[in-house]
C-alpha cells in the first residue's frame, strides 16, 4: 500500500510538470500517464492479494498438519495404553482397573464397535454384567473348573472383588477376556474368566491362585493364546511360582502341561523339626530316606503336590499329602509350611 501511495504522489507531480511544459512533443500526454498509473496500481493490488492468499494457505496447511500430528499422537497414546494394558504383565492395579457401577466403552468381541459394559454387585445374592443393555447374572453361569472343588465352584457376591480387568489372551481371535477375582478367605483365591461373543456372555472357568491374603495378583498375557498366572503354593507359605494356562478347544481354561517342576521365585531354606520321609522319586512306592530334626534342606519348587528338595547334595521329593498343614501350636514338621485352618 505504501508503494501505491508513492505512485499517486509521483503521478500528481508528473501531471503538474506536464501542465506547465510547452514542449508537448517530448512529454507524455495526461491520458498516457493516467493509464500507466492505473496499470501499476492494478499490478500492486493483485500482488498484495496473491501474497495474502498465499499466507492464508500456508497458515491453513500448518494448522491441518498440527491437527493431524495431534490426532496421530492421541491415537498412538490410546493404542499404546491398550497394548500395555492387554499384553504386558499386569499388576493388580492395572488388572483390576475397571470399577463397579461405572459404564465403560470397550470392544469386547473385536467387531469394531464399542460395547457398553457395567459390572454390578449387591454383595448379597446378585453379581451381573450388563452389556449393551442386556444383563448376564454371573451367579448362574457354569464356572466349574477341574482345579476348583465342588464346594467352591460357585462365585459368591459377598466375597467377589469390586473391580474387574480386561486382557487379550489371543490377539488372533475375535474376543478379549473379562477377569474377576473371588477372594474366598481364608481358604483360597480364584480368578474367573469370561468372554462376550456378541450375543452371550460365556464363562471360561476359573484358576486357583492360592493365598487369599496375597497383596497382588499378576497375569502375563502376550497375545499368543497362553497366559501365565502368578500362584501360591498351598504347602509352603513362601512358595510363589508362575503357572501357564490356555483356553482349550472346548472353550474353557486349561493348564498347559509343565515339563519339570514349578520353580519357586525364591528357594526356601527350611529347618526340619520332626523326622520326615524324603522319596527318591515322585511316588510313595519309591525308596526314601529319613531326614532328622535339626537338619536343613532347600525347597526349590513343586509339581503335582510333591515338593522338590535338595538335601546333602541329593535331589529328593516330599509328598504333600504327608505334610500336616494344621498345627495348633504352629510347630510344623519343617519350617515354612503354610498354615491351613
Amino acid at each position: 500500500m505504501r508503494k501505491i501511495i508513492s505512485l499517486l504522489l509521483v503521478s500528481i507531480l508528473a501531471l503538474t510538470v506536464v501542465g506547465c511544459s510547452k514542449e508537448t512533443t517530448t512529454q507524455k500526454t495526461e491520458e498516457e500517464l493516467k493509464e500507466e498509473l492505473k496499470a501499476e496500481i492494478r499490478a500492486e493490488l493483485e500482488a498484495e492479494a496473491k501474497k495474502k492468499e498465499s499466507e492464508k494457505a500456508i497458515k491453513n496447511q500448518d494448522s491441518k498438519e498440527t491437527e493431524d500430528i495431534k490426532d496421530n499422537e492421541e491415537h498412538k497414546d490410546i493404542q499404546q495404553e491398550n497394548e500395555t494394558n492387554l499384553n504386558e504383565g499386569l499388576p493388580e492395579e492395572q488388572l483390576y482397573k475397571y470399577l463397579i457401577d461405572m459404564e465403560y466403552a470397550i470392544d469386547l468381541n473385536k467387531d469394531g464397535q464399542l460395547d457398553k459394559i457395567i459390572y454390578a454387585n449387591d454383595y448379597e445374592d446378585n453379581i451381573y454384567i450388563e452389556i449393551n443393555g442386556n444383563k448376564y447374572k454371573l451367579n448362574d453361569l457354569n464356572i466349574y473348573s477341574k482345579e476348583i472343588s465342588d464346594k467352591f465352584g460357585t462365585i459368591y457376591a459377598e466375597i467377589t472383588n469390586d473391580k474387574f480387568g480386561i486382557i487379550d489372551i489371543d490377539t488372533s481371535d475375535n474376543s478379549v477376556e473379562f477377569v474377576l477375582s473371588n477372594q474366598d478367605t481364608p481358604v483360597e483365591k480364584y480368578l474367573y474368566f469370561y468372554r462376550y461373543d456378541g450375543k452371550d456372555f460365556l464363562s471360561l472357568g476359573a484358576v486357583v491362585i492360592g493365598d487369599p491374603s496375597a497383596e497382588k495378583d499378576k497375569i502375563i498375557a502376550d497375545g499368543s493364546g497362553e497366559f501365565i498366572v502368578q500362584q501360591y503354593s498351598h504347602i509352603m507359605e513362601a512358595g510363589i511360582y508362575d503357572k501357564k494356562y490356555t483356553v482349550g478347544k472346548t472353550g474353557s481354561i486349561e493348564v498347559v502341561p509343565q515339563k519339570g517342576i514349578y520353580t519357586y521365585k525364591t528357594p526356601i531354606i527350611s529347618k526340619v523339626n520332626e523326622k520326615i520321609k524324603a522319596y527318591k522319586d515322585q511316588k510313595t512306592e519309591a525308596s526314601f530316606v529319613e531326614i532328622e530334626p535339626g537338619e536343613e534342606m532347600v525347597i526349590h519348587g513343586e509339581i503335582d503336590n510333591w515338593l522338590n528338595i535338595k538335601w546333602k547334595d541329593q535331589e529328593l521329593w516330599i509328598n504333600g499329602e504327608e505334610v500336616e498343614l494344621f498345627r495348633g501350636d504352629f510347630n510344623f514338621q519343617f519350617d515354612g509350611v503354610r498354615f491351613e485352618s
